[in-house]
């Protein structure tokens, strides 16, 4: 709910509102969640749909682990049942820095933690994040520094990443080599193919 209020009514006065009228931000909260769960149960068991990704971007510069508890980790535990009762995953998308709530995804009942970048841009390595849980779909990678390489020695420098990255993940199953939250539009087409190439080249599950 967090993020949908600072889309309403912006970092600056949600922020204020959080800190003054706590009962009142509680109360909106428990709006929201009703909401929610109520268009989870009514998608959750349409045919042909298999996922489920929550509209928010967990990131510990938005939500620390408090807030996390507070506003995030009921709701996503009860729509974690609600899916799982239809056999259906849950996704969050989390492109940010993630190491400090990495507990609380696997507490929230999550299967897939979407768009992850890593270092620089994150703080969470993917193999870290590989080693969590072998239940945690690991999904993301190909980040901005990569994507936007230029030169004659870019597509070296994707495969050796892509090599480096798939090799600290060992066991490559439930892992989804994508983009981290998007595809920079400085990205050279090339960029693409190298990653497609280097994909198909060293990511053969053991």
């Amino acid at each position: 709910p967090l993020k949908q209020f600072h889309w309403l009514a912006g970092q600056v006065n949600s922020s204020y509102f959080i800190t003054d009228h706590p009962q009142e931000m509680d109360d909106l909260a428990a709006i929201w969640e009703r909401q929610s769960l109520a268009f989870v149960e009514e998608v959750a068991g349409l045919e042909d749909v298999w996922v489920y990704e929550v509209a928010d971007n967990l990131d510990s510069l938005l939500y620390s682990p408090r807030s996390f508890r507070r506003f995030c980790l009921p709701v996503l535990c009860k729509t974690a049942e609600i899916l799982h009762a239809h056999h259906k995953y849950l996704f969050v998308h989390a492109c940010g820095r993630l190491k400090s709530l990495a507990p609380l995804y696997l507490e929230a009942n999550l299967d897939c933690v979407e768009g992850q970048a890593p270092p620089p841009i994150g703080d969470w390595p993917l193999a870290e994040a590989r080693a969590l849980s072998p239940k945690l779909i690991v999904c993301g990678g190909m980040a901005a520094p990569q994507q936007e390489l230029d030169g004659p020695g870019a597509a070296q420098s994707i495969d050796s990443y892509v090599a480096e990255l798939f090799e600290s993940m060992g066991d490559r199953r439930r892992f989804i080599f994508g983009s981290s939250c998007n595809t920079s539009p400085r990205t050279p087409y090339a960029n693409l193919l190298a990653f497609r190439d280097a994909a198909w080249r060293y990511g053969e599950v053991r």
